[in-house]
């Protein structure tokens, strides 16, 4: 035992000097049993040892033990080297508190993270990394990444890790996970062993970005729709972001930081740009504004005017105080042009309106002299033709006679005439009291009053059961007895007049229809008949003067409905009237 030995041990050689008392000095007597056991037996012995100095402390040692052998085999002697390991030992467990301090803050961060060699084996994989990548930690541990993610190696994972091995450089980028639908933040480390790969999931926010992207998207669709230039102000520190609109519709560029209220005062018009400056700093101190509008005039960036409705909502701290403004500029010059050329069109129409009133008060002078004036002499003609007929009838040749009779008749008709003339420039102004109307009871009505008619015409008028709707009584009235005197008076000779009437609910309107099995009409007459004077057949086949369906138009139009016919030539024909319905 040489002396450095025994002086660290601070025994003194005789304590030492045999096997036993060296065995105790063992902290392990264990060990001890295990080293001279295999060195008294002939083996060698290498390991890390711990012994015990006279004082009891604990020594590190390397020990590298033999034997020693005579010629004739027989053991002779052991021996051993004791190298100090203390300070390698205190390295160790500096070390060995390290790593757990390292593996602890890998364990507790939220990224996940794992680390590989250039070869792809895996050495480390924490928690959170089980976590993303839901494999445990033992599976992965040893083995090579893309064992375990063999679809990955087609990725841009692959391709950036590859990168940081060739380059040495730290790689950042973004990868998605089809597996997991996942999208993945990466930052790779590269070093002499390999990478430190730390990783999180961003997929919440990929997401938004993505829903940020299309309503951006959105938003700048419908500011060019709009024209509108939407601009949101950083009141404290005078910032303003102006949408895409602003630039296309005014043509400026965005102000310089710190210029926003002198650059938007430059482009307002001289005519109102005090006004409208005071109007803001009016609505920015006052506390209880939150919202701010004022018309102005602007000038575009190439000197043309426009003249926009500039409006803007308020934030305030809880102080009160302005903080920000989000807003927007309408050019309203092409509506401030319709306002003036519809101030026009009014004033004109109210001049069409004066005329026509004129014109009307003309038109009811007509009638009252169509009424009074001209029917006074065609009476007088019609007396005095009716009275030499009388007086010289016996005197005159069949033709005077004859010519007479036409002069008669002329006069009659165009006193007829005259009188329906009349009655259609009464339509316009009649009474629409609307009220309550029992058909069923307004056709016992109108039978009951040309009887004569339908006993001629052997006729009959068939109904059941019709509803009561709310119409002008008169009107109406007039309306159906045209309709159904009309059907009686348009028959073949040899026939026998059948009219039925029915009334169907069409949501909004009721819908009368009269039908009868007369001689019909030509489609290509379907809208000429209710056309005034309009006729189909000469005055000595069927009377009348061709204005009564126009008198119909008129008065069903005033109900805000409409009428119709359908027909075929000899089958008869069907007249559609609808009346709008009332609340």
């Amino acid at each position: 035992m040489n002396s450095s030995f025994k002086k660290a041990l601070g025994y003194i050689e005789e304590e030492l000097n045999q096997i036993t008392k060296i065995k105790n000095a063992y902290r392990n007597e264990y060990q001890g049993e295990e080293v001279f056991n295999q060195l008294l037996n002939g083996k060698s012995w290498n390991g890390d040892i711990q012994l015990l100095n006279k004082s009891k402390k604990v020594l590190d040692y390397q020990f590298s033990g033999g034997t020693i052998f005579n010629q004739n085999d027989e053991l002779i002697a052991v021996y051993g080297i004791h190298t100090d390991i203390t300070d390698r030992k205190n390295y160790e467990k500096e070390l060995k508190k390290y790593n757990e301090q390292v593996n602890n803050i890998l364990e507790s961060i939220t990224d996940g993270f794992f680390s590989i060699t250039k070869d792809w084996i895996v050495t480390y994989f924490n928690k959170e990394a089980e976590k993303l990548l839901r494999i445990s930690k033992d599976s992965i541990l040893d083995k090579k990444l893309w064992d375990y993610f063999p679809v990955s190696k087609n990725s841009d994972s692959f391709k950036q890790y590859s990168k940081a091995f060739e380059t040495g450089k730290k790689v950042s980028f973004q990868d998605y996970f089809k597996a997991y639908d996942t999208w993945f933040e990466v930052n790779a480390y590269p070093s002499a062993s390999g990478l430190s790969i730390y990783f999180k999931d961003i997929t919440t926010k990929k997401r938004a970005d993505e829903e940020i992207r299309i309503a951006k998207e959105r938003y700048d669709l419908i500011t060019k729709v709009t024209h509108e230039a939407i601009y949101d102000w950083d009141i404290p520190k005078n910032t303003m972001e102006w949408s895409t609109a602003y630039f296309s519709t005014y043509g400026y560029e965005i102000p310089e930081l710190g210029k926003v209220l002198e650059h938007w005062e430059n482009q307002s018009h001289p005519d109102n740009k005090d006004e409208v400056i005071l109007s803001l700093e009016n609505a920015l101190k006052d506390r209880s504004v939150n919202f701010w509008e004022y018309g102005y005039k602007m000038i575009k960036a190439n000197k043309e005017i426009s003249i926009v409705m500039d409006r803007g909502l308020i934030t305030r701290n809880e102080d009160g105080l302005p903080i920000r403004m989000i807003g927007s500029l309408q050019d309203i010059s092409q509506l401030k042009q319709n306002e003036i050329a519809l101030e026009q069109l009014n004033s004109e129409l109210n001049n069409r309106a004066n005329e026509l009133a004129t014109s009307n008060a003309e038109l009811e002078q007509f009638a009252y002299i169509a009424s009074h004036d001209l029917q006074e002499p065609l009476r007088m003609v019609t007396s005095f033709l009716t009275q030499l007929n009388k007086k010289y009838k016996d005197q005159l040749d069949p033709k005077a006679q004859q010519y007479i009779y036409y002069a008669t008749d002329g006069a009659v008709r165009m006193r007829q005439i005259l009188l329906d003339l009349l009655e259609y420039s009464r339509v316009g102004r009649m009474n629409y009291q609307l009220e309550e109307i029992d058909l069923n009871i307004m056709l016992e009505e109108i039978i009951k009053l040309h009887k004569d008619l339908i006993f001629e015409a052997n006729g009959k008028i068939l109904y059941k059961d019709l509803p009561k709707i709310y119409a002008a009584s008169s009107p109406l009235q007039r309306v159906l007895s045209n309709l159904i005197t009309n059907a009686l008076k348009y028959q073949n000779t040899e026939s026998k007049a059948e009219i039925k009437i029915e009334v169907f609910d069409t949501l909004d309107f009721w819908q009368i229809d009269i039908t009868d099995n007369g001689i019909g009409i030509e489609e290509q007459f379907f809208e000429k008949i209710f056309v005034v004077f309009q006729r189909l057949h000469s005055k000595d086949k069927y009377s009348g003067t061709g204005i009564g369906l126009a008198i119909c138009r008129k008065i069903i139009e005033n109900h805000g409905g409409k009428i119709w016919v359908s027909s075929k030539i000899n089958k008869g024909s069907t007249f559609h009237i609808t009346i709008k319905k009332q609340n």
